[in-house]
C-alpha cells in the first residue's frame, strides 16, 4: 500500500506551520517536513507540541523529517562530522514525539575530500546514528545523490548499508537525483528494494539540474521502470 506524502521542500522558505496548515485542507495526508532554519525553527520544543497540534486537528500524519542540507556526516572536521551527528538525533528526536516513522538524510556534502577519506567518515558517522535511531525506534533512510557524490548509485548504497547492517538504516530512492546520475534501478525482484521505505518523486527536464519538479513536467519521469509507474 502506498503512503503518497507532500514534502514542505515545496515551500521552502516559506512557512512550515502554514504549509502543514494548507497540507490538512488538501487531498494529501501525509507530509515530509523539511528540518531548515529558515523554514522553521526545529530546536524550539514549543514548535514540536505545534506540530502535534495542526497534525492532530487537520489529521495529517508526518510520514518522515529530512535532516538539514548542511549537515556533513563526511567531514574530516570532527567538529563539523560530530555537529552533524547532532543536527540528524535531533531529527530522531522529532521524529520520535511527533510518531514520524523515518529521518532521511544526505550521505554526502561538496567537501574536498577522496572518496575513500568520504566513505570511512560516513560509515563511522551511521554506525554512530543507528545506535541512536535504534534507542528511539526511528529508522534512518540514506538517500542517494548525484555525481561526484559518493552514495549516487543504488549499488553504493546497497553495499553500505550491507556494511552497517542494521535494521535501523534503509534507503531513499530520489528519482530526480537518479535522473541526474544516470545510474539503472535494480529489477523489481531484486533485494535492494527490500531496504527502500521512501521514494522522492520529482523530476528535471534537463538530467543537469536538481529542479524538482513535479512527475510528469520533466523528461526523468518517463525514464521510470515500469515497476516504478504509478
Amino acid at each position: 500500500m502506498l503512503n503518497i506524502a507532500v514534502s514542505s521542500m515545496v515551500n521552502l522558505p516559506g512557512d512550515m506551520f502554514e504549509f502543514l496548515t494548507e497540507v490538512g485542507n488538501s487531498k494529501f495526508q501525509g507530509v515530509e517536513i523539511r528540518m531548515e532554519k529558515n523554514h522553521w525553527n526545529y530546536d524550539d520544543p514549543q514548535n514540536i507540541l505545534n506540530i502535534n497540534r495542526i497534525t492532530r486537528e487537520k489529521k495529517v500524519k508526518i510520514l518522515s523529517y529530512h535532516a538539514p542540507l548542511d549537515t556533513v556526516l563526511t567531514s574530516n572536521s570532527e567538529y563539523q562530522r560530530v555537529k552533524s551527528i547532532r543536527e540528524v538525533e535531533k531529527g530522531i528526536l522529532i521524529a520520535h514525539r511527533t510518531s514520524a516513522k523515518y529521518v532521511v538524510i544526505h550521505g554526502d556534502g561538496y567537501i574536498d575530500l577522496d572518496d575513500c577519506s568520504k566513505k570511512k567518515n560516513l560509515e563511522k558517522s551511521l554506525t554512530e546514528l543507528v545506535e541512536y535511531a535504534r534507542r528511539w525506534e526511528i529508522k534512518i533512510l540514506l538517500e542517494n545523490l548525484f555525481p561526484p557524490r559518493i552514495n549516487s548509485s543504488p549499488e553504493e548504497l546497497d553495499e553500505l548499508s550491507n556494511k552497517i547492517n542494521s535494521e535501523y538504516l534503509g534507503i531513499c530512492v530520489d528519482l530526480g537525483h537518479l535522473s541526474i546520475s544516470g545510474y539503472p534501478l535494480p529489477p523489481e525482484q531484486d533485494k535492494f528494494w527490500n531496504k527502500v521505505y521512501s521514494i522522492h518523486l520529482n523530476d528535471n527536464k534537463d538530467g543537469i539540474k536538481d529542479q524538482h519538479l513535479l512527475p510528469g513536467e520533466g523528461r526523468s519521469w518517463k525514464q521510470q521502470p515500469e515497476h516504478l509507474k504509478f
